[in-house]
């Protein structure tokens, strides 16, 4: 990997993190303010506790906010990579909608396990599992803009009768599937195998043209010329 390449990588891992970090700041200000109102309120119903104009705000204008910052970092990532190649923007519409969808379904299933948690012990509990869940894709989306438009520029610009590779850094932590999948070698424009590893994966976008194949993967593509 070039230099130039090698500070892109940094710059695309750095991005993503930050969006997680800001996924979590949001949910970890939302959760800690509910359960304190939960916890003041012990005799009130959840529908009451929802009600409250300030549970209202505490579950959705923090993640407006960072739904509006990921699709910011998403767009600059893909930005990054793309260049001036032209390339098709379908996977990245695709990736501001869901960045998008995550801000506005948040609060719905925020109010969805407060109302049907009987149990208010486990409360905090599900609402972290949920947290976690919803700063992966933060994170992944943005460090998906960045490979998917690299991968699409090497693509575009590579010789006719080239292939692309599926390389895995032996550096690199891999899981099972991407360690089956390194060295795997297919033509431009065609999909890798989803099971490799003795895993079946069922990747972003329901097809796996390239890596990344997971969140924090560092897999690569590479272009074989003929």
């Amino acid at each position: 990997m070039s230099r130039a390449a090698e500070a892109l990588e940094i710059l695309s891992l750095a991005s993503a993190q930050t969006a997680e970090k800001r996924w979590k700041d949001a949910l970890d200000d939302s959760i800690k303010h509910v359960l304190l109102v939960v916890a003041n309120n012990p005799r009130k119903s959840m529908r009451l506790i929802l009600a409250r104009p300030d549970v209202r705000r505490a579950i959705s204008e923090p993640f407006a906010d960072a739904g509006a910052e990921t699709v910011v970092a998403i767009r600059q990532a893909w930005q990054s990579q793309a260049g001036d190649a032209e390339i098709d923007a379908t996977d990245l519409e695709a990736l501001i909608r869901d960045a998008r969808r995550n801000a506005t379904v948040m609060p719905r299933v925020m109010a969805s396990i407060l109302r049907t948690t009987s149990d208010r012990s486990t409360l905090a509990k599900s609402l972290r599992v949920l947290a976690d869940d919803y700063t992966r894709r933060a994170g992944f989306g943005v460090h998906y803009a960045s490979q998917r438009a690299r991968n699409l520029r090497l693509e575009a610009k590579a010789p006719p009768g080239s292939k692309k590779q599926w390389w895995g850094p032996p550096w690199a932590n891999q899981c099972a599937f991407c360690a089956g999948s390194h060295g795997t070698v297919v033509d431009l424009g065609k999909d890798f195998p989803l099971t490799a590893g003795g895993v079946t994966l069922k990747p972003y976008g329901g097809a796996l043209p390239a890596p990344p194949a997971h969140p924090r993967c560092r897999c690569r593509l590479r272009i074989i010329k003929p």
